[in-house]
């Protein structure tokens, strides 16, 4: 009979979350890990809107914009079946390599960061894995 109180805990799933602009898109090597990129500039932009343009997707005022945004909560439901499958792969195979998921939007400061900051606060919530979170733009 196996004890298990002692067997190690199983490795975390490392996943990496980063917002970018297509003005500027980032030179990654992409490791074998694999990922996705969201293209986020099908959405409305409250980057085009005077009150948000110094603002960025960690600000109240623009969560509370795109929250009220059904294309942008439909575009988020999404994506989570496909994040989710992608790390249930990665625990079943053992994958060592990071998962990137990368969201980009124009300009890297609104609509990329706030998805960034929901799928970060979703995954802290909903899974045991090893979280990076990086915005290449807006600060």
């Amino acid at each position: 009979m196996n004890d298990l109180s002692n067997a190690p805990p199983p490795s975390l799933v490392n996943v990496t979350v980063y917002s970018f602009s297509y003005k500027d898109p980032p030179k990654f090597d992409y490791p074998p890990g694999g990922g996705f990129i969201f293209d986020a500039r099908c959405l409305p932009n409250p980057g085009r809107l005077p009150e948000f343009a110094e603002l960025n997707g960690q600000h109240l005022e623009v969560k509370r914009w795109l929250d009220e945004k059904k294309e942008a909560q439909r575009f988020f439901q999404l994506v989570l079946p496909l994040v989710e499958m992608a790390i249930a792969n990665h625990k079943e195979r053992g994958y060592k390599e990071p998962l990137l998921i990368g969201f980009g939007c124009t300009g890297g400061q609104h609509r990329s960061v706030y998805f960034v900051e929901k799928l970060e606060e979703y995954l802290r919530s909903n899974q045991d894995v090893a979280l990076t979170k990086i915005h290449l733009m807006c600060f």
